[in-house]
């Protein structure tokens, strides 16, 4: 273009170069009531369940408030919260060690965070990996590591049941 415009060619070159897309998307966040209401379900969601619904929560709950705690108190991605492993967390200091193929960092978080965590540490990720050795800290049902698409649909699944009709994903998060 700077040719163009100061002649040195007869032809514009940018006009075979197409405008990159820009995207009306709009952000979507969730205010501080729908977080709070959402940690909530998760807390009290036993109180509507009768039977294996009812087991399968109270297997799960902790995992699932200890999830939610730490990536909001974080703001670490999905894929840094499912690699996590045991070695990562330093639960008296309260910092986590996030680590890719590239490069490492430490995050700290808070005391809600480490409530929910030791809560989870301390009863239900036994009853999750049962008789299964696992350096993951958060693990499924089956007690192996919990994949991207579980922890969406765990994240859709209260979204839906507490009310909140933004569309939750975890980046929203």
């Amino acid at each position: 273009s700077y040719y163009f415009k100061h002649q040195y060619i007869a032809t514009n070159p940018t006009l075979l170069v197409d405008m990159p897309k820009l995207h009306d998307k709009a952000i979507i966040r969730l205010d501080i009531d729908e977080v709070a209401m959402l940690l909530d379900y998760v807390e009290s969601a036993g109180e509507h369940l009768t039977g294996q619904a009812l087991a399968y929560y109270q297997k799960t709950k902790n995992r699932d408030l200890a999830i939610l705690t730490l990536l909001l108190g974080t703001g670490i991605r999905v894929s840094e919260l499912i690699g996590l492993k045991l070695d990562d967390i330093n639960m008296s200091i309260g910092f986590i060690t996030c680590r890719d193929e590239r490069k490492e960092r430490t995050v700290p978080f808070g005391k809600t965070a480490k409530k929910a965590m030791e809560s989870y540490l301390d009863s239900a990720r036994a009853l999750l990996c049962g008789d299964q050795e696992q350096d993951h800290l958060f693990v499924n049902c089956n007690g192996t590591v919990m994949s991207r698409q579980g922890f969406w649909k765990i994240l859709k699944h209260y979204g839906s049941l507490a009310g909140i009709e933004a569309d939750i994903t975890p980046h929203t998060l």
